[in-house]
């Protein structure tokens, strides 16, 4: 498996290369244009704000990696006639998208960091603790969205292989949609799944929100809403992460067989 999973990860970087290097270059430029703003006004908080804005747009960035490589396979329905199992062709893409929103991620990191070391005046910001705790969210984050995203895309494609189904999948996809998310969402908020999300506090808090205020004479103060990371929770989302996985490799290989 190891061979045909390396042959995979290739092609898969293949296809999304040229999305990578462009999403990093316009990233880049724009923070490079902020930074010309904030020398020009005297102003940090104007790289600052574009550097926060670029980490939470990596929110979006695994999904929007993932939905890429799948509109290709749905348009080539290259998933249909390959060889390899639906679970390696998945596991390819999202191997594909996490390391390289890691690495995505771990650049402008870089870059936010080099803000507070550029513009002294913003030391008063506890900048590593906030990279280190907004990094574990948003990347759960985007990858809990991203696996959704995979699923309700198996979900589409299913429906359009069953007879006459076929013919009205947009409207049982969007019904599919509100009635399963309905569900997730009753799920979620049961006493069970509650209590096991505040099982196992650890000694590590994250930040949800980076809410700051910053006066112009320079007296400022930082305020944080902070939720207790723990081990209840990360357990959860490795659950609901397997099983998105799982029902979308399953809704491929029954797809397969109706085709």
């Amino acid at each position: 498996m190891r061979r045909p999973l390396i042959g995979l990860l290739k092609k898969e970087w293949i296809l999304t290369k040229q999305p990578f290097i462009f999403t990093t270059i316009t990233f880049l430029a724009g923070w490079i244009i902020s930074l010309g703003f904030s020398f020009y006004y005297r102003e940090p908080t104007i790289s600052l704000i574009v550097s926060i804005v670029i980490l939470v747009l990596h929110l979006l960035y695994f999904p929007i990696i993932l939905m890429f490589g799948l509109i290709v396979e749905g348009k080539t329905q290259l998933w249909l006639h390959s060889t390899q199992s639906t679970r390696s062709l998945l596991l390819s893409k999202i191997v594909t998208g996490i390391y390289l929103q890691i690495i995505s991620f771990s650049v402008f990191g870089f870059v936010f960091i080099s803000i507070f070391h550029i513009f002294p005046s913003l030391d008063f910001i506890p900048y590593n603790s906030i990279l280190l705790t907004e990094s574990y969210s948003l990347n759960k984050s985007g990858i809990e969205f991203a696996l959704n995203i995979m699923f309700y895309w198996a979900v589409y494609h299913a429906i359009g292989m069953v007879g006459l189904l076929g013919r009205f999948k947009v409207q049982i996809f969007f019904l599919f949609l509100i009635g399963f998310q309905s569900l997730i969402m009753f799920l979620d908020n049961t006493t069970l799944i509650n209590t096991l999300s505040q099982f196992g506090p650890l000694p590590w808090n994250y930040d949800y929100a980076l809410d700051y205020l910053i006066r112009t004479e320079g007296a400022s103060t930082f305020h944080t809403n902070n939720n207790p990371f723990t081990l209840g929770a990360f357990i959860i989302f490795l659950f609901k992460s397997l099983g998105w996985f799982f029902l979308t490799a399953w809704l491929l290989e029954k797809a397969v067989e109706v085709k």
